[in-house]
């Protein structure tokens, strides 16, 4: 017979599981842009699409809030956050000072397996260049700065990259209009060139000015709009 205690724990487990199924789910939800910034998250019905109670729904909501993917509004209810420009600025500081440490330390570690890695996620790239294919040249950008992130060996540095490029692919919705339809990879070459010869300051440097060339994007387009704004 079971008792409450070994009960409690089933319990516990269980909704453990089914936290992990509804976060999985509702993270995927909104990274691939079924779930756009600022939608409400209906906790009911995603409950009732997952075939689950709504307690490990709201669970996963709050670790989605912590990782800055939600928004929960009291008397209102939960929202997929919506990114601004100028938190996109923040965020782009930020990841200028973990990507290049990221990418100096997989310069140390860095064997010929992840180098292989790393010249197909170059390849990928060139192809997506050379047919203007964005969204192609979008995944295979981020699968090259994954394979970097995992190379360093750092696991808390990958875990921080993680949620930081979670923040990010809610602002890509917004990055036409901040960033252009730049399909350039000449700074993805070199960084993966000072890789393979093992140069850590050349390839951060080169991380640095590939980040920042994008971060000042930003910020040129959001003074652009800002002097609209005051014409107007």
């Amino acid at each position: 017979m079971i008792n409450q205690k070994t009960n409690n724990k089933l319990n516990f487990l269980r909704n453990v599981s089914f936290t992990e199924i509804a976060y999985d789910q509702i993270r995927e939800l909104i990274l691939s842009g079924r779930m756009d910034p600022g939608e409400h998250i209906n906790e009911n019905q995603l409950a009732d699409m997952l075939e689950i109670s709504r307690a490990p729904v709201r669970e996963a909501c709050r670790q989605l809030q912590k990782e800055g993917l939600v928004e929960i509004t009291k008397n209102k209810g939960t929202f997929v956050k919506n990114i601004s420009p100028q938190e996109a600025v923040e965020i782009y500081e930020i990841r200028v000072a973990l990507e290049s440490l990221a990418v100096e330390k997989a310069s140390e570690n860095a064997d010929e397996s992840d180098l292989s890695l790393l010249e197909g996620c170059v390849d990928e790239l060139k192809a997506a260049a050379e047919s203007k294919n964005e969204k192609a040249h979008y995944l295979a950008a981020v699968h090259f700065h994954q394979i970097i992130s995992t190379i360093s060996g750092n696991h808390n540095l990958s875990e921080m990259l993680v949620i930081l490029h979670g923040k990010i692919s809610l602002f890509r919705r917004k990055m036409s209009d901040y960033l252009g339809d730049d399909l350039s990879i000449s700074d993805e070459i070199e960084i993966f060139e000072a890789l393979k010869n093992r140069d850590g300051e050349k390839a951060a440097a080169m991380m640095r000015k590939h980040i920042l060339r994008a971060k000042n994007r930003i910020v040129e387009n959001l003074v652009q709009e800002n002097n609209k704004n005051q014409d107007g």
